[in-house]
Formats: structure tokens, C-alpha cells, sequence
């Protein structure tokens, strides 16, 4: 049992360090504010299902007419299906406040 926990958090460690390295690291260098687009899709979608599908949505093929933001060129994200639904997962538990205040 102990073994099965060491595991799974060394599985989380590591996909939270690729969101730190590709992620995070990629967006401070052009200077979007993933925290601002992270409320701005909870703003729009609501709940956790509706928001992460439509980032992945954008994210694995952008579509000017779906993007949240007008000003913004589509950028396709070098990331397959797996690993994003995995990086999203991590992002939302990075911000969400929902169940964190008391």
C-alpha cells in the first residue's frame, strides 16, 4: 500500500514539474498570465467539466471563432491529448479556490 502512494505521488511530482517547465515557463516568457485565463474560463464556462473541455478544445485545435480572447493570435500547443488532459488537471487544482477557503 505504501508503495502504491509513493508511486502515485511521484507520478503527480513529475507531471506537475512538466507544467512548471513547459507551461508556466512558456507563458511568463511571452507574458500571459495563466491565473487571468484560468478565471476568465471559469468566468465564462462555469464549472470544472465545461471549462477544462473547452481549453482542450482551443488548446488542441485552435479555432479563432472559439477563442476567449479577440485580441489573441491561435497558437497550437505542442501537446497530445494525454498528456494535456493530464497538464489541465494540474492547472485547475493550481488555482481553484473551491474548497480552499474556510
Amino acid at each position: 500500500m505504501a508503495r502504491v502512494i509513493v508511486i502515485l505521488l511521484f507520478a503527480f511530482l513529475c507531471n506537475a514539474q512538466d507544467f512548471q517547465k513547459e507551461c508556466m515557463a512558456c507563458h511568463q516568457r511571452k507574458g500571459i498570465d495563466l491565473k487571468k485565463i484560468y478565471f476568465d474560463y471559469l468566468l465564462e464556462y462555469s464549472s470544472k467539466r465545461a471549462t477544462i473541455k473547452a481549453m482542450q478544445e482551443y488548446l488542441l485545435s485552435p479555432d479563432p471563432s472559439k477563442q476567449l480572447y479577440i485580441d489573441a493570435k491561435p497558437y497550437k500547443h505542442k501537446v497530445d491529448k494525454k498528456s494535456l488532459d493530464k497538464l489541465l488537471e494540474i492547472y485547475w487544482n493550481r488555482y481553484t479556490v473551491i474548497g480552499k477557503i474556510r
